[in-house]
């Protein structure tokens, strides 16, 4: 049975750290995730979309592409005219822009509406984000609806964190394989793992200190309720 510590449930994958916690990795990564913790090493929400922006550039600085539309309180043109005030704007220009939309724009401008850009995590340019990892710039293809992008310019996983994360030891990656449930301790409150199966049909336990879903929403609420944890309504 592997060690236990942080488990990712994603689609078909399962992302699994060897050792006793992921805080302690000295990739900047991590200890940005550390730094955001509490005492308890609870992750500390934030209680406003404005606080948000301010305690969460790390989430943006990975690489998105957009423009703000409120810095530190000055409405900026071009962008979001209702956002909450954030403290940097979007590390690349936004997208260009295509004729239709461009007709839209103005259009929508001209029954004084305020159309802007919405950001994109597929860059307008390369960018080197502050991991150190390069992204391009992205090609319009189509095929990142469905699928890794191999021009390396959207900031998904594959992109901006398995590059990160496989330069860490106690770091494993285990592809090929179907999380089954999120086991539970006796008082069915608390998550000690993942049980699942890789593709040779074996079934195995992954005990963790902490489990996180990342399977986007309908796949997240089929594993809660697969793991019987919630009252289903």
């Amino acid at each position: 049975m592997p060690s236990p510590g942080i488990t990712i449930c994603s689609v078909a994958v399962i992302f699994a750290t060897m050792a006793e916690s992921f805080a302690t990795s000295r990739t900047s990564l991590a200890m940005r995730v550390r730094a955001a913790a509490g005492s308890s090493g609870e992750p500390k929400m934030p209680t406003s979309p404005s606080k948000a922006s301010e305690g969460y550039p790390a989430c943006v600085a990975v690489g998105v592409s957009g423009k703000a539309g409120n810095l530190k309180g000055q409405k900026i043109a071009g962008g979001n005219p209702f956002e909450d005030p954030r403290s940097r704007d979007y590390p690349t220009p936004p997208q260009k822009e295509p004729y239709g939309s461009a007709m839209f724009r103005k259009a929508a401008a001209g029954l004084g509406y305020h159309p802007y850009p919405q950001p994109s995590s597929n860059l307008s340019q390369p960018y080197t984000n502050p991991e150190g990892l390069t992204l391009s710039t992205c090609m319009f293809c189509g095929y990142c609806e469905r699928f890794g992008c191999e021009h390396f310019a959207k900031s998904s996983p594959q992109t901006v964190v398995l590059p990160v994360l496989l330069k860490d030891k106690r770091f494993t990656l285990r592809t090929n394989s179907q999380v089954l449930r999120v086991n539970l301790g006796p008082d069915k409150k608390q998550a000690t793992g993942v049980t699942y199966v890789d593709a040779a049909g074996q079934e195995y336990e992954q005990p963790a200190k902490l489990v996180i879903l990342g399977m986007f929403s309908f796949n997240n609420v089929r594993m809660l309720l697969l793991s019987g944890i919630g009252t289903p309504y």
